[in-house]
């Protein structure tokens, strides 16, 4: 082959592979498929461990190291997790009928709802080995009071603002058994029942003093501490 030839063989070689595009690994899938895949890889992105509050609805940092409160150590990271679970059932009973029943009647059904259904709901939410409650410094249902060895955390939050305040902690109570404490924040949709009482409804303080005559759960604005989901359970 001449030399001639062979620059033009190598020509046309060098065209050809130019010409030739670059096939996309997921181009021979269809684009609502690519799409789908594209989301997915976000959300496993996204999925990575957060701690998240959902009650504060904000993200939470979880040290691991302990702290200095109430007079005593707690450790300010995050519960087992059939604790958690145990938690997770009594807040979402919770969430779920008052959230049906504000949709249905609005806030007068959703104190009946919570008057007559929260405490079944929390006895459904016990496990063996573990208690589960909520409470608070300012009560509504007097049988909501903190257990003994929560009192005094509850006392000290009492008044403050949720970036004010350690979102959950840990006790140790002695003889293998913990308590935990997680804070329950009052979100704008709370204040229809929990707000200042001058912005009640009429007819719902009045049916506050039948369902409740020692009420003291008002008067909260947003963003305040308003109570606590509590837990007890053997190490």
């Amino acid at each position: 082959m001449t030399t001639l030839t062979r620059l033009s063989t190598t020509r046309r070689l060098s065209s050809t592979h130019r010409s030739a595009p670059t096939q996309h690994p997921l181009s021979g899938i269809a684009p609502p498929l690519v799409a789908l895949l594209a989301g997915l890889a976000v959300m496993g992105a996204c999925n990575k461990p957060t701690d998240v509050d959902s009650d504060r609805s904000v993200i939470v940092k979880a040290p691991k190291h302990k702290k200095i409160l109430g007079g005593g150590e707690v450790d300010l990271g995050p519960p087992p997790e059939r604790v958690a679970v145990a938690l997770q059932a009594l807040k979402i009973g919770l969430k779920v009928r008052l959230q049906t029943a504000m949709q249905a009647g609005g806030p007068a059904a959703a104190l009946e709802a919570c008057n007559h259904d929260a405490s079944e709901i929390a006895k459904r939410a016990q496990v063996e080995g573990i208690k589960v409650g909520r409470t608070s410094h300012r009560l509504r249902n007097p049988s909501n009071a903190p257990p003994a060895w929560a009192a005094k955390y509850v006392s000290q939050a009492a008044g403050k603002r949720l970036d004010k305040v350690p979102g959950r902690m840990t006790v140790d109570l002695g003889d293998g058994k913990r308590g935990y404490l997680e804070m329950i924040g009052t979100a704008t949709m709370c204040l229809s029942c929990h707000g200042p009482s001058n912005d009640l409804d009429p007819a719902l303080k009045t049916r506050l003093a039948q369902l409740y005559p020692k009420d003291q759960a008002t008067g909260f604005r947003s963003g305040d501490v308003r109570g606590w989901f509590w837990a007890e359970y053997t190490r």
